[in-house]
């Protein structure tokens, strides 16, 4: 008689019941939007050219902090003190180093004589990503890649000569610059 009449109650509710809605926490909602917003970056992520150095060592965006150092962004994104970024917005007449080779970071971090005291060792090409994997990994390492940008931005003009549009006149015992 019990399961008849639960039956009779339950056949009731759904026929003649009020029906409402249950509203699911705030929680699952944020969790459902961030689902989404990162599978939408990461089509987007995948889609583009920009971005490919730290796409290589970052396959997939997240929330997640990696705590990385500006000199950090600066190295792995290969936008900072380089000849070879510079000379792409017509600040240096040259990609070139005072040394000869191109100023890139690899350059800088491996084998310019300028920044000799902070050298790594040369990967090969198909070991570059996990050599800059293992510069991430290492506080030894990530200290020296700090000592060896900041060296880079505070000697600039020394190691890669004066901007395009600044022009140095020495004259008996007078320093003049013109910017251009």
């Amino acid at each position: 008689m019990g399961n008849e009449s639960a039956d009779a109650l339950a056949k009731n509710a759904v026929t003649h019941g009020t029906p409402f809605t249950l509203l699911k926490p705030l929680i699952h909602l944020n969790k459902i939007l961030n689902q989404e917003l990162i599978s939408n970056w990461k089509k987007e992520w995948d889609k583009t050219n920009l971005g490919k150095p730290i796409h290589e060592l970052i396959p997939s965006p997240s929330f997640q902090n990696h705590n990385w150092d500006r000199r950090e962004v600066m190295f792995f994104t290969e936008q900072g003190p380089f000849t070879s970024y510079l000379k792409r917005f017509h600040l240096r007449p040259s990609d070139s180093c005072s040394c000869g080779e191109v100023g890139n970071p690899l350059h800088y971090a491996t084998s310019c004589p300028h920044t000799k005291a902070w050298h790594f060792s040369k990967p090969s090409n198909t070991n570059l990503l996990q050599w800059k994997r293992a510069i991430l990994r290492s506080t030894r390492s990530r200290t020296r890649l700090h000592n060896m940008m900041s060296f880079l931005m505070a000697n600039d003009i020394l190691i890669n000569g004066p901007p395009a549009d600044l022009v140095i006149l020495v004259t008996d015992e007078l320093l003049f610059l013109q910017i251009l």
